[in-house]
Order: structure tokens, then sequence, then C-alpha cells
């Protein structure tokens, strides 16, 4: 996973819903 994209990860709020 490239920096850029963990980044926008985190900034999502639907990846934390994901993780639970």
């Amino acid at each position: 996973m490239s920096r850029e994209s963990y980044l926008t990860t985190l900034l999502q709020p639907s990846n934390r819903q994901k993780k639970g």
C-alpha cells in the first residue's frame, strides 16, 4: 500500500467502519 493510499484511507471514515 502506498503512503498516499494509507493516508487517504485514514482520512476516510469508511475505513474505520470496516475495521469496526
